[in-house]
């Protein structure tokens, strides 16, 4: 089996009502780029890419002619010689989020040509469902939209979720309070400020959480400040999860080899694909560190995170999982994910199914993927 032809696909969803967002800032639209692989066999498998579509869009053309031509089983093999051939431009970013989807699809496409999950192509099926978080509270454009945001996810039966906090400590403790308040008895939350702190605030705010409600406190300090993360590290009890915003297993090197987080957080859709995710689960699990992966973008995103939590190996534990895997499962509107597969995602309480299909289990309604297609 041959790649054939590589297509970059550029999705735009313009968000109704006004933008939202976290304390970093808004966005108007949630976007995403597809990556599509058709082999000589006819055979089609799906990636996703993080960033500015049109650019990432532009980068996969430039990577294009490495993958066509190569047989996909090969993608660690020509992911590594387009990394490394093209190290003066970056060891993050742009180059590593389209190197994300072109792999991802790579999965895809190996899972549909021997028939199977691409889970058990990553290392075995360990889990049939993920227990899920609800990603949202997000700060919004419109008068009440936080608790419209919690009323909603508490309809639904969330008692786990995350909200975003990072605009001042009385500002986090009352948006922390209404969660609890709205989301009622046995809530359970995480908050993540998204970096926009520095290490003093994040103390400060550290010092007023609740240890038996708050499951972690999520990006308190930007990446770049590992010092800080130190201090923080130092100077509480309460979880710390960080990773989104790196790329590689290099870019997570220093944060676990160091301990400074207790739940790491790659995301597939740009710290490299699904293969280097693994890898960087695996040396998580080297420090006896937790994984949750990042997941904010579309239905393919998801359905990758969703194979690589069911590849995840059980570890320090073997019968009792004292503290699961948790997957993120984000609540804020997003046609991308909502509307782009031809079947829904399947919620059983709080748990999500891990699709059985070849590949990453799923397939795309293309009148659904035309609609919020961008000319680029």
């Amino acid at each position: 089996m041959r790649i054939r032809h590589i297509e970059p696909i550029p999705l735009r969803y313009p968000i109704p009502g006004g933008a939202y967002g976290s304390a970093r800032g808004m966005t108007p639209a949630r976007v995403t780029t597809l990556v599509r692989l058709e082999s000589d066999e006819g055979l089609v498998g799906l990636g996703e890419a993080v960033g500015p579509p049109l650019v990432v869009a532009a980068q996969v053309r430039e990577l294009a002619p490495l993958f066509a031509g190569q047989d996909p089983f090969d993608w660690e093999v020509i992911w590594s010689r387009a990394l490394n051939g093209m190290y003066h431009w970056s060891r993050s970013g742009i180059l590593v989020g389209a190197l994300s989807g072109i792999e991802i699809a790579c999965w895809d496409l190996m899972g549909k040509a021997v028939e199977l999950p691409a889970a058990k192509l990553l290392g075995g099926w360990n889990r049939d469902s993920v227990p899920l978080y609800a990603s949202t509270g997000y700060f919004t454009e419109q008068p009440g939209g936080y608790r419209a945001l919690l009323e909603a996810v508490a309809a639904e039966g969330h008692k786990r979720l995350k909200i975003k906090i990072g605009d001042g400590i009385a500002s986090d403790l009352e948006r922390i309070a209404l969660a609890v308040e709205i989301v009622g008895p046995g809530a359970e939350l995480m908050v993540d400020v998204n970096g926009n702190y520095t290490a003093d605030l994040a103390l400060r705010l550290a010092a007023e959480l609740d240890p038996r409600r708050v499951l972690w406190l999520e990006e308190p300090l930007p990446p770049e400040d590992l010092a800080g993360y130190q201090r923080l590290r130092d100077g509480t009890s309460i979880p710390l999860a960080a990773g989104e915003a790196e790329a590689l297993r290099l870019g997570f090197r220093e944060l676990i080899s160091r301990r400074l987080l207790d739940v790491v957080q790659p995301d597939i859709t740009s710290c490299g694909g699904l293969g280097e995710a693994k890898a960087i689960v695996r040396m998580a699990q080297s420090w006896n560190l937790r994984f949750s992966p990042h997941v904010w973008g579309g239905a393919v995103a998801l359905a990758a995170a969703l194979q690589l939590c069911a590849a995840v190996a059980p570890y320090p534990h073997v019968a009792r999982e004292a503290a699961p895997i948790y997957l993120e499962y984000d609540r804020g509107p997003n046609a991308l994910r909502e509307e782009l597969a031809t079947a829904p995602f399947v919620i059983e309480g709080d748990r999500v199914r891990v699709p059985t299909g070849p590949g990453l289990g799923i397939e795309l309604d293309w009148d659904a993927v035309a609609r919020y297609r961008i000319a680029g």
